[in-house]
């Protein structure tokens, strides 16, 4: 019995759409996936098949009689139009060049084809049905033939890469990235227009490259001169902010590097909660003599005094071996002459291509035409190719620097040592027998130094521009940041230096090491008060809500001062242009302080905040450090406050008093790993380890009845915790919805006032009732009050649910920090927040005595008038994201049924 037209049409449509599924699988990008093959796009390219034209318009569609011609013309089309538009870094390689194995899915597939057309023909009455059902098999026929020579094409491109990346650069430049004066350890780079060699990694380096319209997935290779934190702290910055498509990170230099940078991987956060670094890190340690690539060839030095096998005798050094690196420039290609071209009459196409490559061609006409006969002359001079980059920690490794033989040719002037860029700190670099050396290399080498002995230059116009408008509102809360006295134009180009030797370096400068440097759109750091303030004098609206703050400014505040917190933190995961992560300095007494968390940066946040006389002051009455948890945004600045805070101890001739380290034990991991491969840091602290539960707080309290707060105070050691110096009478942990032994703080001074630092956390319980009746809460809230979703996921807070925290803890003033980098100059900021009266937004910079409290919440009206053009923007992203839910919940509402029938046709 015949089957039903219908049915028949279905029979065979199913049959025909199983067919381009099998066809659609022989692409590169799900042979890939079978083959189990690794690259990014796994789960989209499977959507994108699954959710294409192919599937609708075989399955769903019927129409006259003609849906297999059509739809298989349809199917044609989509996937020649997948194979064209797929990113080429996500094909495999191995797959396209596995031709055998590709030929017998083709083999197959026409073996399908046949079978269906006998099939057709069988099932089919209507010779207009027929010719259609022969034209789609043609077209199937085509497609096939089409992905054969998009296949031969690739693994031919592949083959003949013509990256720019992959060629000799034509434009190199030497620039500073950081002098050492203000925020940074001195850091520079070598620059080229597809990759950045950077020499040395210090903290807030992530945050600091865009200054120089640089990201962090620019920086391929990071060259270490000594295993010091103030050498590498910026590494981890670095590696979390690349994406994972990109080439692997090196890092060069000294051995251990990498050690600790594994030790701490699973500690590193980026509002995800636990996280691996997106970037695979090599390592290339200073006995591998010399890297090279396209571009460059850099030697290792290696430095060490080869006088003596002794170790360092300081008991805190740890011996290694430093790395000078020698730099030298790859020649560059010459250039073809478009003049020469003419006059030789060459015609265009690959003549040219291989007369640049340098192979000899000979034209239609029968003439011979050689490079040379089109190529530019080669103009010497021009290029300044070689560059020594040292720090020399201690003149006994002079003798090494002085007698390497890499450096000879430049000392007996068979070629031109061009820059030596100098990280030696000043009294070894002035010292007699290092001047002899660097005049060694001649007038024709230029010394540029940066060992923060150099002009202190603002080094991020966003910051210090943000500030002086923050400050113009209340001077009180937002002081100017160091230098305060600078109200110019700083660029990169500083005609005062171009005719000297010996360069002391400012920030963003930049020199030429081949062509000529771009002066069209410069790089410059505007911070002309005037101009700056000229904001609110335009702005109507503005100006009426500073007013109505200054009328108000003095309703009940006192003169108290302490507890008094200055925020050099606000921002959560990852840093912005604006705002640091996180770091919170609490002030107890005039003698006495403490920090909650200290992010990558936080002393480059002090620093600039109080100046360098106020520095020493900070790091002296600073008696202890509490970490919320071992997320690298709280703890990576650790390293550095407490080098320096040892430091500013010696300086001054004052007996070092050990700092206070409390935190669990996760964060204790990576700090022994440092001790034992860089710096003894552990011998400069006392470490309270409060992690004494590693599930959630109602697991412990309910599952295994553990105590579920950890009081400090009582378990702090008695020579160094008073309670009366400190100002601190109570200090407890109580574990928060975060990560595993995650705590917030709950701070009492003696006289009573209770400060509450949620760290991060979803709202808890546990933290309100331990809070209950605060002065201050500190609680982030990372995220818009839309996002609860995403909240709840990656174990933050809203604002609104922060704000509810506060309410139900009885908080008599709630500050709202540690928001998403998505905001990075301004939340967004709900009316909720003017009724309530006693919130706070917090800003980094920040300072707030105690008795300026109230004060707080009463400039968010004036901060919705100065940010308006941000909140705008916040606004529209707001409503796009309300209309696309909108829309996803009528399709889910009235697109059941129809759903239903689409999933009924499928399986007829």
């Amino acid at each position: 019995m015949q089957a039903p037209p219908d049915r028949e049409f279905e029979f065979v449509n199913r049959k025909l759409y199983h067919s381009i599924n099998y066809m659609v699988i022989a692409t590169p990008q799900l042979t890939a996936i079978a083959a189990n093959a690794k690259f990014p796009g796994r789960a989209h390219d499977s959507r994108i098949f699954k959710e294409s034209v192919i599937y609708s318009d075989l399955t769903h569609r019927r129409k006259d009689g003609i849906l297999l011609g059509d739809s298989a013309y349809s199917a044609e089309s989509t996937v020649n139009r997948i194979l064209a538009t797929r990113s080429v870094p996500q094909l495999s390689l191995r797959c396209i060049s596995s031709k055998h194995s590709n030929q017998k899915l083709y083999d197959d597939l026409n073996k399908r084809i046949e079978k269906y057309q006998r099939e057709l023909w069988k099932h089919a009455r209507a010779s207009f049905k027929s010719r259609h059902i022969n034209t789609s098999i043609q077209n199937l026929r085509q497609t096939m033939v089409d992905m054969k020579t998009k296949q031969e094409k690739f693994a031919s491109n592949a083959s003949t890469s013509t990256d720019p990346s992959q060629q000799i650069p034509s434009l190199v430049s030497l620039e500073v990235l950081s002098n050492g004066t203000t925020h940074k350890h001195p850091s520079v780079v070598i620059r080229t227009p597809h990759r950045v060699y950077m020499f040395n990694c210090p903290e807030g380096s992530s945050r600091f490259l865009p200054q120089l319209r640089l990201k962090s997935l620019n920086v391929s290779d990071i060259f270490i001169t000594r295993a010091s934190w103030s050498n590498i702290g910026g590494i981890a910055g670095i590696l979390l902010s690349k994406e994972r498509t990109t080439e692997a990170t090196r890092l060069h230099g000294p051995y251990s590097v990498k050690d600790y940078l594994d030790c701490i991987r699973p500690f590193t956060d980026s509002d995800f909660g636990t996280s691996k670094y997106p970037s695979r890190v090599d390592e290339h340690t200073y006995d591998m003599e010399k890297f090279e690539d396209h571009a460059v060839i850099i030697r290792y030095l290696p430095l060490m005094d080869l006088s003596s096998t002794d170790i360092p005798d300081d008991g805190l050094t740890v011996c290694s071996t430093d790395v000078a690196f020698l730099v030298t420039l790859k020649e560059a290609p010459r250039r073809i002459d478009p003049n020469k071209l003419i006059e030789k009459k060459v015609p265009k196409g690959p003549l040219i291509s291989k007369l640049k490559a340098g192979a000899t061609v000979t034209l239609p006409d029968g003439r011979v035409i050689r490079p040379d006969d089109v190529l530019m002359e080669r103009t010497f001079g021009s290029d300044r190719p070689n560059t020594l980059i040292v720090e020399l920690k201690d003149l006994k490794m002079l003798p090494a620097l002085r007698e390497n033989s890499c450096l000879q040719p430049f000392v007996s002037k068979e070629q031109q040592l061009n820059f030596v860029v100098h990280y030696t700190r000043k009294d070894v670099l002035e010292d007699r027998s290092y001047q002899n050396w660097m005049s060694s290399f001649g007038p024709g080498c230029r010394h540029v130094v940066v060992n923060a002995t150099g002009k202190s230059v603002p080094h991020m116009e966003s910051m210090y521009r943000n500030q002086v408008l923050l400050n113009h509102i209340d001077e009180g809360f937002f002081p100017l940041l160091s230098p305060n006295t600078f109200d110019d134009i700083h660029g990169q180009d500083h005609e005062e230096d171009s005719s000297r030797q010996i360069v002391a370096a400012k920030p963003l400068q930049r020199f030429s090491m081949r062509g000529e440097l771009s002066t069209e759109d410069p790089i410059l750091i505007d911070l002309r008060r005037t101009e700056l303030l000229k904001k609110f004098d335009d702005n109507d609206k503005l100006k009426t809500a500073l007013a109505e703050y200054r009328n108000t400014l003095q309703e009940g505040c006192t003169d108290e001062i302490y507890p008094c917190l200055s925020f050099l933190g606000t921002s959560s995961a990852v840093p912005s242009k604006y705002r640091n992560v996180s770091g919170y300095y609490l002030e107890l007494s005039e003698k006495s302080a403490i920090m909650i968390d200290c992010g990558e940066g936080s002393f480059g946040q002090l620093r600039v905040l109080y100046g360098e006389d106020g520095l020493s002051e900070k790091l002296l009455k600073l008696n202890a450090i509490f970490v919320t948890h071992a997320h690298q945004d709280h703890m990576n600045g650790l390293y550095n406050v407490i080098i320096e805070r040892h430091r500013v101890f010696q300086s001054l001739g004052v007996p070092y008093k050990p700092l206070l380290l409390v935190c669990n034990r996760n964060v204790r991991k990576p700090l022994t790993t440092f001790s034992r491969c860089f710096y003894n840091v552990e011998s400069l602290v006392s470490v309270l380890d409060i992690s004494q539960n590693r599930g959630s707080p109602e697991r412990n309290q309910k599952a295994y009845n553990q105590q579920i707060t950890f009081d400090i105070a009582q378990h702090m050691p008695s020579d160094l915790y008073n309670a009366e110096k400190w100002n601190l009478r109570s200090a407890i942990a109580v574990q928060v919805h975060h990560t595993r032994m995650a705590n917030g703080f709950v701070i009492t001074d003696c006289s009573g006032k209770k400060l509450v630092f949620s760290g991060d956390t979803m709202p808890c319980e546990l933290l309100i009732q331990a809070g209950k009746g605060a002065d201050v809460l500190v609680h982030e809230a990372t995220f818009e009050d839309d996002h609860e979703k995403d909240a709840q996921r990656k174990k933050h807070s809203t604002m609104l649910q922060a704000v509810t925290v506060g309410e139900k803890m009885g908080a008599k003033n709630t500050i709202l920090s540690h928001f998403s980098a998505r905001y990075p100059k301004v939340p967004w900021l709900p009316e909720y927040l003017d009724h309530k009266g006693n919130i706070t937004v917090a800003m980094d910079n920040l300072v707030i005595p105690f008795g300026r409290l109230p004060a707080g919440p009463k400039m968010v009206p004036v901060f919705r008038e100065l940010y308006e053009e941000e909140l705008f923007d916040i606004q529209m992203k707001r409503e796009q994201r309300r209309i696309r839910r909108n829309e996803e919940g009528e399709g889910e509402g009235g697109g059941g049924p129809a759903k239903k029938r689409r999933t009924a046709d499928a399986t007829m």
